[in-house]
């Protein structure tokens, strides 16, 4: 269970990847080729966004279930379908503001996406799953690659955009890639990572793969065209 997977790992304040399914179109990653990660630590603008090689004013967006929605956001209802695509500005409820001020700009407004089952059924189950451990129904989603490159399209990109950023984990369809020698980096001391009172769980399903096993595994599939090649895109409603 991949998605229970990588809710357990956000629940324990780990980056994770995510590179499943077709690619969306459009001017966000939707869940697809996203980088995950918990929306609570305020510093998170600055570090992830070295590591990515961005600039520090280029802010982190939400991915939001849409059931909670209204209690997230003010007036969402009337920018309900623009923020399925994470296109629209909306002002924060105060009680979200304070539980997730990492996707909060400074003026209190947010660009949600607003996730529905319908659209997008494994990334749902992530954040009900991540809801169940946590409370909270939103975490930071923001396009997985690097700074000035295109988003990541097959297990080869992602596999290189994961090892070049030191990320934490990559969820690369069903299988959960984690690099040899564990842990990333060690963050810039004038902005530590939230020591997390949970473990990681061990790596004990069937389905996690080192790094290398599971790049030769994947790139043997993909020729193959046992999984989905970039052509077949999802075609995602954009809003006129």
């Amino acid at each position: 269970d991949i998605e229970a997977r990588v809710a357990e790992l956000l629940a324990a304040q780990k980056i994770v990847a995510r590179c499943t399914g077709p690619v969306e179109y459009g001017p966000r990653a939707l869940g697809n080729r996203s980088i995950l990660y918990h929306a609570a630590d305020k510093t998170v603008n600055d570090w992830l966004n070295k590591s990515l090689r961005r600039t520090e004013f280029m802010p982190f967006a939400p991915a939001t279930l849409r059931e909670r929605a209204r209690d997230c956001y003010r007036q969402i209802d009337t920018a309900a379908y623009a923020a399925e695509f994470m296109t629209v500005c909306v002002d924060c409820d105060p009680e979200f503001t304070a539980r997730c001020p990492a996707v909060v700009h400074v003026d209190g407004t947010a660009r949600p996406q607003l996730v529905e089952a319908h659209g997008n059924p494994g990334f749902h189950k992530i954040l009900r799953e991540y809801e169940a451990r946590t409370g909270i129904a939103t975490v930071i989603n923001t396009s997985f690659n690097m700074h000035e490159e295109p988003i990541v399209c097959s297990p080869d990109d992602a596999i290189r955009a994961f090892a070049t950023a030191e990320l934490d984990y990559l969820a690369l369809g069903p299988y959960l890639v984690w690099r040899r020698n564990g842990e990333r980096r060690q963050c810039p001391r004038s902005h530590p990572r939230r020591a997390s009172s949970a473990p990681a769980p061990a790596p004990t399903t069937t389905a996690t793969r080192s790094a290398s096993t599971s790049e030769r595994s994947w790139r043997r599939r993909w020729r193959s065209g046992s999984w989905a090649p970039p052509s077949r895109r999802s075609r995602a409603r954009v809003p006129s």
